[in-house]
């Protein structure tokens, strides 16, 4: 049987999942994962051909299946110690328990929204080329930086307006406000909504607000070196870095230090170039720090996960101590097709 107190905090959950409206929801929604490590396969087929009507047969097309395959492989959880004789007795008047349960499944959302928006950044929107960057220097945005991005991600076919979503963090969204075209919303939110808001529209793509999105990222390196006026910094791969964008570098080593953004004029995939007046090299940890906002166009019809309705909840005895630890969490999985999410760059500061 389960602990009571287990099932007064999903109870509370019951109600509050409900009523979340996160990066993850608005995405395209697939069943609940069965369990860790479950994959789910998403269907697609490539383009058939239109023929003109005519008098003569057309031989059928062969249609051959392509699939993305969405692995639940995200876990969060949260462990938090509840001291067991207060939380027997508080059962009673609804105290606790709503707090953990609200708490808990915010936080939780919130690392779901970190982890989906920089999936979206540095995996669907990221090649070696900028392919799925606009305004890649961070300038101040523009009407034509907004109009630009929002067609190019609807040059894709199949791609239709109503799917579209802005995903921006509050620096590009204080960025926006000014341009022609932006729409404030001028109503409440909903009331009793958990989770991030829409503040308006731009060109009649809605705006949701979300801290998520990455500004001023910094990717780790382990060394560095200078050859004929290019500086080489060696990173993991997956850093999601493209060319154009500004980036300062800091090291042990002074001599290495980039304080001024600069260029960066190439990538690989553990390595960023830029020119430099530096001279030397050294293996050794340095920090990169993209000097910008980073903001998602998304065609949320394309982008798909599968996460459980509700957190799971668990009480676990703490033998040698007067408290129990109460555990809530979520198993999880993303996957998108390239092509359908477009990064919109901004300066990370007004």
């Amino acid at each position: 049987m389960a602990d009571a107190r287990e099932k007064k905090v999903l109870s509370e959950l019951a109600n509050l999942v409900s009523r979340t409206n996160y990066v993850v929801d608005n995405v395209r929604s697939l069943r609940e994962p069965l369990g860790r490590g479950d994959s789910i396969d998403v269907p697609s087929i490539s383009n058939l051909t239109v023929t003109a009507d005519g008098s003569s047969a057309t031989t059928p097309q062969s249609v051959t299946k392509a699939v993305l395959a969405l692995t639940a492989n995200e876990h969060p959880t949260i462990f938090s110690e509840i001291t067991a004789l207060d939380s027997m007795q508080s059962l009673g008047d609804g105290s606790w328990e709503r707090q953990v349960a609200e708490q808990a499944l915010l936080m939780l959302k919130n690392d779901m929204d970190n982890t989906m928006c920089e999936y979206l950044i540095k995996t669907l929107g990221y090649d070696a080329s900028a392919t799925y960057h606009n305004n890649v220097a961070a300038d101040a945005l523009t009407s034509l930086d907004i109009a630009g991005t929002i067609a190019e991600l609807k040059e894709n076919d199949g791609v239709i307006h109503a799917n579209l979503r802005w995903f921006m963090h509050p620096y590009a969204v204080a960025s926006m406000e000014t341009i022609s075209g932006w729409q404030p919303n001028g109503t409440e939110a909903a009331n009793g909504d958990l989770g991030i808001r829409r503040v308006g529209s731009v060109f009649g793509v809605p705006v949701l607000e979300t801290n998520s999105c990455l500004r001023r990222r910094t990717v780790s390196t382990d060394a560095w070196s200078v050859s004929a006026g290019t500086q080489s910094l060696t990173v993991d791969a997956g850093h999601g870095i493209v060319p154009g964008q500004k980036i300062t570098f800091d090291t042990v080593t002074a001599g290495g230090d980039q304080a001024a953004a600069t260029v960066v004029d190439a990538v690989g995939a553990t390595q960023i170039d830029f020119t430099t007046s530096n001279t030397g090299s050294a293996s050794e940890a340095g920090t990169i720090t993209v000097e910008s906002t980073e903001s998602i166009l998304a065609d949320v019809s394309q982008v798909f996960v599968a996460q459980q309705l509700m957190p799971t909840v668990r009480i676990v005895n703490m033998a040698d101590k007067t408290s129990d630890s109460l555990q809530v969490s979520s198993i999880w999985g993303k996957v998108g097709r390239t092509g359908r999410v477009r990064v919109l760059n901004s300066p990370p500061t007004l």
